[in-house]
């Protein structure tokens, strides 16, 4: 997996075509209409990827219950960027150091995915692809993550992980797409970023 995320090409994204795979029904009609205003709130996460046992792995974390938008979901590390972020490649390996105590001296990051546009909290969102050779051992700010969790990245390509079920608080008669591994749901955006990762990694 390593040589062929080192050899893609970066410039040819799947885009929001594989990112809709997970989507809940509404999101295309939501993210056409939220790309035409002019207020973000620039953020990125961290797609950590390591090997343990022959077997290739990702990092997520459950966040605390803190009353925002995306309060108890499963997320990739990251947040918004700041002023004194060079990039948001830099924002995303600062909020994953402040998060969950991963130095940023360990993270080769290898490239990025497409910009992911998330109507319920006016964030847009870049996520970046990051190899280390070994996952530390981890220390959580318990104020932002209640837990993280180590998932081979096959439990996202089995079919069987996919589920369907009315998550949306708003509308409990839609049926949204989302995986279900080591008991937990991870859906929304966090699902479609995983989507997009799969199908580029697919066709590399």
């Amino acid at each position: 997996m390593l040589n062929r995320l080192k050899s893609a090409d970066w410039t040819r994204l799947p885009g929001l075509d594989a990112q809709l795979l997970m989507a809940p029904p509404t999101r295309k009609e939501e993210v056409e209409l939220i790309v035409k205003e002019t207020k973000f709130q620039d953020s990125s996460v961290l797609i950590l990827i390591f090997q343990e046992n022959n077997e290739w792995f990702t990092l997520l974390i459950k966040r605390a219950i803190d009353g925002y938008s995306h309060s108890g979901q499963m997320a990739f590390p990251g947040g918004r960027f700041e002023n004194s972020d060079i990039n948001l490649e830099k924002t995303a390996l600062r909020e994953t150091h402040e998060e969950i105590g991963i130095p940023e001296s360990m993270v080769q990051v290898l490239g990025k995915l497409s910009t992911m546009y998330i109507p319920v909290s006016g964030h847009r969102v870049i996520p970046y692809v990051g190899y280390m050779e070994k996952l530390p051992d981890l220390v959580l700010d318990k104020v932002e993550v209640d837990s993280t969790f180590k998932i081979p990245i096959k439990d996202f390509q089995n079919p069987k992980s996919k589920k369907l079920d009315k998550l949306l608080p708003r509308n409990r008669d839609v049926d949204v797409p989302y995986y279900s591994i080591q008991n937990q749901v991870i859906w929304g955006a966090t699902a479609m970023i995983i989507a997009e990762f799969l199908v580029f990694l697919d066709g590399n």
